[in-house]
Formats: C-alpha cells, structure tokens, sequence
C-alpha cells in the first residue's frame, strides 16, 4: 500500500501534502475530542498546534496550498495518528463482526426458543388426544311406558346389576385454549327374570311370576367445545359445552307361559333426545412435573318438563411418556332424566350410573 501511495504521490507534485494536510485537520479534531479526558500530556500539544496549523492552511487548488506545513512537527502526530487509525478501525471492524455474530446468534435463539417454550410451557401440550375408559358400572333408576302412570325400577323388577362399559374421546385442541370433543359411551345391558309383582310397560301387562327378558339400551353421543379460561403451565381450567345425544330404547318381553294365559309379550319404546350441558374442566399436575396429576368435571343442565341430567367423574393420572399416560378414578354420577310424553310416545327414562373408571390416553 505505502509503495503503490508513494508512486502515486510522485507522479503527482503536491498530493502528498494535499494529503498530509487532510488527514492531520481531520485525525487532530477527533484525536484531542478523544483524548480530553485522559490529559496526554505527550500527544495532546503536539495535535493541537498541528490542528491549528492546518486550520491556517487552506487549500485553493489540486495540487497547491497557500502554506506549506513544516515536516518536523507534522510528520511524526501524522504517523502516529496512522497507526493509531489502523488499530483503531482494525478493531472496530472486529467489534462489528462480533455484534454481528451475537446479533444472529440471538436472533437464531429467539427463533429456536420461542416454539420450545411454547411447546414445553404447559405440560399437557398436545394437539390430538385419545381417550379410553373402561367403566365398571352400577347403573340404577327406573323405566316407564309413554302413557302408563306407574314405572318399573331396573333393579328390583328387571334385575339390572353391574356391568362393564366403555368411554371414548377425542380431543382436538386447535388452538393453545379452544377444544373441539367427541364423546361416545354405550350402555347396553340385558337380562333374565322372574317377575315378583305385575308390570306395565307401552300398554301391555306383565304379571307376578312370569318369566320375562329385558333390555334396556342409552348410547351417549357428545360433541362439544371448550374454552380453557385458565391455562398455565401446571393445568388448565376450562368450560365446555356440549350436545349429549342419547339413542334410548326399552324392550321387554314374555314367552308363552301359563301365567300369562298361554300368549307371547312384547313391548318396546324409545326415544332420541338431544340434551346440550355445560360445565366446568379442569387438570391440575400436583407437582413440578409432567408426571402425576389430577382431573375431573361436572357437567349439566335442567329443562324442566322435559328433562335433566347431571355427571362428574374424577381421576387421577400418571404420564408414562410424552405420549402416553394412565388414568384411574370413579365417576360419582352420571343422571338422566327423560319424562314420559303420550303424545310423542316417548317412554320415560331414569338412569343413574356411578362406579370405578380406569384408561389410557394417547398425546400427539
């Protein structure tokens, strides 16, 4: 560079003090700014009579000043304030590339970091879940015809006892708060029985010491939304609402006896009743953990002449992985209230369930 600068120089009279001067007023203004607060006592006099110097010299044409500037106190601040510019912008340069590097790196962190803790802020975190229940059922209630004024208790007439049912959901969370469900749970439970007292059910009558079987069926289908109103990252609070949808009917029958005159019976109702409820979820990890936690709900809704009906379960799981956990618990209540109706010919329905609940649930 000093070579190609000297060549240059000497091909061209007077550039090289044009060029002196220049760097000196410019070097010598910012090097005693610089400098003012450290006090140099070496440095500062030298610059300064150098700037005023050059401030007494100004250039009217290339190659030509109206003063010239005396080497001996100019070329040595010059080549120090070369020296000291290299270093300077040198290190600047290495500084930038460092700000830089930081500044992307924060940027690619930012970028990474954001999704993880989106992901790992709460720890039920999913978009699908699968549910699966095996219920332990004790159902109880009572059934009765569409125009008959008397009802027929499931157990003590029809002999229901406890059977094993199923519980399924899917849960589709679309967002970190909205749900959109789908609940779906049979029960289907028939039996054998000897009548103890006379029966009437859809307008025929059953009397004391026949033999008779009996089914009675009430599907429950439930889509729903819920709104998580509380989510943290320890379990959430939320409200859902939903249809329940249940598919009702009631058979009972008689063959051919001597009891009943020697003549077959049969008698079925149903009905299809759409039942919206609504109610409080919640999830609470009882730990700093994904590991253990707690769940339940209570879901409801009255309708007067028509109906009600009334449920909460709670359990208690354990994650085994991200994607898989267990859950065990007891469903306190499951009511349904359906009332009779002549005119639509809809039998009326009581059905009270309650018993132990144990599943799995698959996370994705």
């Amino acid at each position: 560079m000093l070579t190609w600068f000297q060549q240059l120089t000497s091909a061209t009279p007077g550039l090289e003090h044009r060029w002196r001067l220049d760097v000196t007023r410019q070097h010598a203004r910012f090097t005693i700014l610089r400098n003012q607060n450290r006090r140099d006592e070496q440095s500062s006099p030298e610059l300064s009579r150098a700037m005023l110097r050059s401030e007494r010299s100004t250039p009217h044409a290339f190659g030509r000043a109206t003063t010239r500037l005396d080497d001996s106190c100019c070329i040595i601040p010059v080549m120090k304030l070369l020296t000291w510019e290299k270093g300077f912008f040198a290190e600047l340069t290495t500084l930038g590339l460092v700000w830089q590097r930081l500044a992307g790196l924060a940027a690619l962190v930012l970028v990474l970091a954001v999704p993880a803790r989106a992901q790992q802020s709460d720890f039920d975190s999913y978009k699908v879940r699968l549910s699966g229940f095996w219920a332990y059922s004790n159902p109880s209630g009572s059934l009765e015809g569409s125009a008959d004024t008397g009802t027929i208790n499931l157990q003590q007439d029809l002999g229901f006892n406890s059977y094993s049912t199923f519980v399924g959901k899917f849960d589709w969370k679309f967002t970190r708060k909205n749900h959109l469900y789908f609940v779906a749970t049979p029960f289907n439970s028939s039996r054998q029985t000897v009548l103890d007292r006379t029966i009437d059910f859809q307008g025929q009558t059953f009397v004391g010491g026949a033999t008779i079987q009996s089914s009675v069926k009430s599907n429950l289908y439930a889509p729903g939304y819920q709104y998580d109103i509380i989510r943290r990252k320890r379990g959430h609070l939320g409200i859902a609402v939903q249809v329940d949808l249940f598919d009702a009917s009631a058979k009972i029958s008689a063959a051919a006896q001597n009891v009943n005159g020697g003549q077959s019976q049969t008698a079925t109702g149903s009905f299809l009743a759409p039942i919206p409820v609504a109610g409080p979820e919640f999830r609470l990890y009882l730990t700093n953990s994904p590991k253990l936690f707690v769940e339940g709900n209570v879901y409801g809704m009255y309708f007067g002449g028509y109906g009600n009906f009334v449920s909460t379960a709670d359990t208690v799981g354990w994650t085994l992985t991200k994607h898989l956990s267990i859950n065990a618990g007891y469903q306190l209540g499951s009511r349904l209230v359906v009332t009779n109706n002549a005119s639509s010919d809809r039998i009326g329905l009581r059905l009270t369930q309650k018993g132990a609940l144990a599943g799995v649930e698959f996370s994705f």
